[in-house]
């Protein structure tokens, strides 16, 4: 479900122009970042997240940032 689902977002990100589809999750999630690499997503870099009021008790939020070409499955040579 989840891959057709990306895959939806990918034809409708393209359908408007865009080349790439971008997404993030956090950093220490390994199983979600095996999925996107599984998916084609090539992982692009570690962020650290700040937002005032939002942060959690450890400190500030840790994202790894993926992306893959918008384009429909048929098309992806990945």
């Amino acid at each position: 479900m989840g891959a057709r689902l990306l895959d939806w977002a990918g034809e409708l990100v393209a359908g408007h122009g865009r080349r790439w589809l971008r997404l993030d999750c956090g950093a220490d999630n390994t199983a979600l970042r095996a999925f996107y690499e599984r998916l084609g997503f090539r992982h692009v870099d570690d962020v650290e997240v700040t937002v005032p009021g939002a942060g959690t008790a450890s400190g500030p939020w840790h994202a790894s940032l993926y992306q893959r070409r918008a384009e429909p499955p048929e098309r992806r040579t990945v």
